[in-house]
This record gives C-alpha cells, structure tokens and sequence, in this order.
C-alpha cells in the first residue's frame, strides 16, 4: 500500500510540476504577445500622425502654390 501511495503521490508531483512549467511558459508568451502588440500599436500611431502631418505641409505648400498662380 505505501508503494502504491509513493508511486501517486510522485505521479501527482510531475503533473503538478508539470503544470506548473506550462503555466509559467504560457504568461511568458502572453507577455511577449503583449510587448509585441505595443511596439506595433506605437509604430502604427508614428506612422498616422506622419502622415497626416506630410499631407498637411503638402496641401498648405500647394495653397500657397495656387495663391501665387492667381485667380484661374
């Protein structure tokens, strides 16, 4: 009986252990999805506003254009 109760108990403490080890590698990989996501969220914003900024000096330039072409 005691065999029986040592064999569970160590069978018992792998799973646990086992657990233990997936539970840990999947936070890890939730926390690097995390990072990830923010790196992408902050380039993405940069490029936004970028562009919105390229596109407004481009349509002010082409106003001042227009301005000094005089009435069509």
């Amino acid at each position: 009986m005691d065999e029986a109760r040592v064999a569970i108990t160590s069978a018992f403490d792998r799973i646990v252990a086992a657990r233990d080890a997936s539970r840990a590698d999947a936070a890890s990989r939730i926390r690097r999805a995390a990072i990830a996501l923010a790196i992408m969220g902050l380039t993405t914003t940069f490029l936004i506003i970028y562009g919105w900024r390229s596109m407004s000096n481009a349509a002010k330039e082409n106003g001042k254009l227009a301005d000094q072409l005089g009435p069509a």
